[in-house]
């Protein structure tokens, strides 16, 4: 084992962790840590849990996304018991680097798992490529044709006459006291 992942696997000894996923309540994961391993199980209910985490599987794959940190306040995940470890297995999870086309080769053979792995890259490229250009489609109609977004051009003038307006409304009013008191 990696000996980054043993160090950030130390606290989280002996520990025993409960997930539930909102969509699919009756289908309970735990995992155990021991020593220099993790099991998982699923549907243990006769286990002693140190740390319950709960929420739906969209903020799971949200909270687990390597290049980011997402805070658990900002997700609709519920962690209960051992806060601090919880926070220890996110870390542990991120740092995982799991080759999975190896693990797929293991149960059926190499022809299959090469050809998985194929398939689900250019499927996961393809939909990244589709989800940029919704974007992109989406970002250039609310900018040009729906002007539903002011562009920066166009809220600059504007507060730029704002400016304009009050100055103005200053200097009427100034002559107005000086007026008064006349």
């Amino acid at each position: 084992m990696d000996p980054e992942l043993t160090t950030i696997m130390a606290p989280l000894q002996h520990k025993i962790f409960c997930i539930k996923c909102s969509e699919f309540p009756r289908f309970v994961t735990y995992i155990l840590f021991d020593s220099d391993h993790l099991s998982i199980l699923i549907n243990r209910h006769d286990l002693a849990i140190d740390t319950e985490i709960s929420g739906s599987l969209t903020n799971f794959f949200k909270l687990l996304k390597k290049d980011q940190h997402i805070p658990l306040s900002s997700l609709d995940i519920k962690v209960y018991g051992d806060v601090a470890a919880a926070q220890n297995l996110e870390i542990f999870i991120k740092k995982l680097n799991i080759d999975w086309q190896e693990h797929l080769a293991q149960l059926t053979n190499d022809e299959f798992s090469e050809a998985t792995s194929r398939i689900l890259t250019s499927s996961v490229n393809l939909v990244r490529q589709q989800a940029s250009s919704v974007m992109q489609m989406l970002s250039e109609y609310l900018n040009h044709e729906s002007e539903l977004i002011a562009t920066k051009d166009l809220l600059e003038e504007f507060y730029g006459a704002i400016d304009d307006l009050r100055q103005a409304v200053d200097r009427l009013a100034a002559k107005v006291d000086y007026y008064a008191s006349v």
